[in-house]
């Protein structure tokens, strides 16, 4: 496979990645064509520009692998555990000494244990973490309505960032959605339901809503 990546074959016959030539043509899962097509690009020799000959970009795991002591497995977990943003934090030396952990351990361990492992010695040699980021985080808010497919109802989920908007929004909710009495055995998620429909009518009936196709709109 490595070999037809570096032919160009795949892109001659009309695929822009050879996961989706492993797709079509060999019947594979996604998640396995692209396992496949990850090794080939991590554990075979490359070919450079010029023509040289360049070393596997794992050596370590390649030599594990072609010795049959890595499966594809073992591959993509220390090719994620390589690729990961703390791993960018951490020397080229470094990343050497943990590949070539990961790739002895390969073959006494399994792959979710392989990458707990290699995950812990990347979180030790990269202890001071990320730079802190003193910017203030983007206010989000944010509301979607998703009706129900027969019609009985729907989903209604939101996140309000913004202080205002939310007190706002609260305060009215919990304004109307105070219980009606001791027979009212509602429970408050109930209680705000009932409350905000109650609210949206009113403006229905009495607000200044925008019209749509002519007319104010109307339940």
């Amino acid at each position: 496979m490595a070999e037809l990546q570096r032919r160009g074959a795949f892109v001659e016959r009309g695929y822009k990645s050879a996961n989706r030539a492993l797709v079509d043509q060999l019947g594979f899962e996604w998640a396995e064509a692209r396992r496949h097509s990850m090794a080939a690009e991590q554990v075979c020799p490359r070919v450079s520009l010029d023509g040289a000959i360049l070393p596997a970009l794992l050596p370590a795991t390649a030599a594990a692998f072609h010795a049959g002591q890595a499966t594809l497995r073992h591959v993509e977990v220390i090719a994620k555990v390589l690729s990961s943003s703390a791993a960018s934090r951490v020397s080229t030396s470094d990343l050497a000494v943990v590949e070539a952990e990961l790739a002895a351990t390969a073959a006494t361990t399994t792959p979710d244990r392989l990458f707990r492992h290699g995950t812990e010695l990347i979180t030790l040699l990269d202890q001071d973490g990320p730079e802190p980021d003193d910017r203030d985080p983007e206010p989000v808010d944010d509301l979607q309505i998703r009706p129900n497919k027969d019609g009985t109802g729907g989903t209604i989920t939101g996140r309000i960032d913004s202080a205002l908007k939310f007190a706002t929004i609260a305060a009215l909710l919990d304004a109307k959605s105070k219980p009606l009495g001791k027979e009212d055995l509602r429970t408050i998620g109930q209680r705000q339901a009932d409350a905000l429909a109650d609210v949206c009518g009113f403006v229905l009936d009495h607000g200044d809503v925008p019209h749509r196709g002519g007319h104010r709109p109307h339940v």
